[in-house]
């Protein structure tokens, strides 16, 4: 199945415009990025900055958020985690489009007359996913807290339970 048109952009056209947009997706859309979320409930906002980034190279300024459900790694519960991507990208045909692009541009390697903006905004999203995704300290709900026997129960836990085992052999 293809993606839908509207898509897909025209980055040199957008470019010679010094054009921008602004678009949500639902987070449910993102097939790739589902295997890490507990919900895919919510939105993805993408801005979008068009510019020439060298001759004949066109690129985009490109600031991705969204707040994301995943799994705690200390408590296994959902958390929500603000995640948010800024960049300047570069839409190379090849290695010599790629090669112009200065070193703080990342080169996106397409048909720079058909970039597809949902793969784009995916990409970002899984490249800004948290390593180790967890609630702050204080957020991850009950905990067992280690606890001191008293001295009555010292002395239960010193008995033998297998003492009486003893008198039954001896039958």
């Amino acid at each position: 199945m293809s993606k839908p048109l509207a898509n897909r952009l025209d980055a040199v056209r957008l470019a010679a415009d010094s054009a921008s947009l602004e678009r949500r997706f639902p987070l449910a859309g993102f097939p790739r990025l589902a295997d890490s979320l507990v919900t895919s409930e919510g939105d993805a906002t993408a801005r979008l900055s068009f510019l020439g980034i060298a001759e004949g190279v066109p690129g985009c300024e490109l600031e991705v958020a969204a707040t994301l459900a995943l799994r705690c790694q200390r408590c296994l519960r959902a958390v929500d985690v603000p995640v948010r991507s800024a960049g300047r990208l570069a839409f190379v045909a090849g290695d010599a489009d790629a090669a112009r692009a200065p070193d703080d541009v990342e080169a996106v390697t397409c048909d720079p007359r058909a970039v597809d903006l949902h793969a784009l905004v995916e990409d970002e999203l899984l490249l800004s996913l948290p390593l180790v995704p967890r609630h702050e300290n204080d957020d991850c709900g009950p905990r067992e807290v280690a606890r001191v026997p008293d001295e009555s129960e010292d002395s239960r836990a010193a008995t033998r339970p297998f003492a009486g085992l003893k008198d039954l052999l001896k039958h």
